[in-house]
């Protein structure tokens, strides 16, 4: 649990960090969901410790919600959207992730939080939003977080989960002029629907970002019992404001294991068939290089060219990847 970063801050050694880095004081952070949906919300722990440090935090989300009906005052280009809690509820639609969240900040703290919203961008237009909104706000680190590990697989596993939204949050990020990029994972066991991914791969390419000290550190939010509070609470009000069959399943998950279920258990309804693999791997906190991340990918050179999820979609799915059996992982 330490960094291999030169940079360091005055930081009380008795508070137990969730954030395994060294950053300059006073800095701007922005926290982006790698595969959408609710995976900025998994970036909550990190934007509340680093608020407490001294940062000013920002939020990104690839949404799923459909933005084009935010009224035009709140975008800031064709591709992208300004989101706080004086945004307009979205009209006959009652999935808005980024709105609730900012609606429970300002409630919960007194104050605005942004969320910057887009959605169906591929890599290059990513990229260049990343950048605007580093030069909006004066962005100086940047950590995409993943619900989940399928960002970690380089395209030739046994399965890849859902890569898409993912590899093009990833390769956008490592492509952005932000000074210092870092991937997230969380929710280590929850990927692939029905047990498919191999999480024995996903070590497996953990350990080869270990090998190659790409890997900066590994923590979790029980080191910390007033932010892993204030998450929990922010996942309860997520919960009791939208209906059931938007409850996330990551969420949920880590939810779960924090309060310490291990082996196959039910976190919503959608995983009633197909319960969910907890154990305190859940709770982790896995820290790596972005570039790294980004580069490791087997599709990266490919992959830099493109403008539509589309086509990135192609990419991946067109790879032949080996015929093998599902490595197990021996627990």
């Amino acid at each position: 649990m330490s960094s291999r970063s030169n940079e360091t801050e005055s930081v009380d050694v008795r508070h137990h960090m969730i954030v395994p880095i060294g950053m300059k004081k006073n800095s701007t952070v922005l926290i982006s969901g790698c595969g959408g949906g609710f995976d900025f919300l998994c970036g909550l722990p990190i934007g509340l410790e680093l608020e407490n440090r001294g940062h000013k935090i920002i939020y990104s989300n690839y949404s799923f919600s459909d933005l084009r009906v935010v009224p035009q005052g709140r975008w800031i280009n064709d591709d992208l959207v300004l989101i706080d809690e004086t945004t307009q509820e979205l009209e006959n639609c009652d999935y808005f992730p980024e709105k609730v969240f900012c609606d429970w900040y300002a409630q919960r703290y007194g104050r605005s939080s942004l969320v910057y919203g887009y959605n169906d961008v591929g890599i290059i237009p990513l990229s260049d939003i990343f950048n605007t909104i580093q030069i909006a706000e004066g962005v100086d680190y940047h950590f995409i977080v993943d619900g989940g590990s399928d960002g970690l697989l380089r395209g030739d596993e046994y399965n890849l989960g859902s890569p898409t939204i993912d590899a093009i949050s990833i390769i956008a990020g490592s492509q952005s002029k932000i000074a210092h990029k870092y991937y997230v994972s969380t929710a280590f066991g929850t990927e692939g629907v029905g047990k498919s991914v191999s999480h024995a791969e996903v070590l497996e390419n953990m350990a080869r970002a270990l090998s190659q000290q790409k890997m900066l550190g590994v923590t979790s939010i029980i080191n910390n019992p007033r932010i892993q509070a204030e998450f929990e609470e922010c996942f309860v009000y997520f919960f009791n404001n939208v209906p059931q069959v938007h409850h996330s399943t990551i969420v949920g998950s880590i939810a779960a294991a924090l309060r310490g279920l291990f082996g196959d258990h039910e976190v919503n309804y959608k995983t009633k068939l197909a319960p969910v693999w907890l154990s305190p791997l859940t709770t982790l906190f896995w820290y790596f290089d972005l570039s790294a991340i980004a580069k490791s990918k087997l599709y990266y050179n490919e992959a830099l060219i493109t403008e539509t999820t589309g086509e990135i979609g192609h990419i991946i799915a067109r790879r032949k990847r080996p015929v093998s059996s599902k490595t197990p992982i021996p627990i």
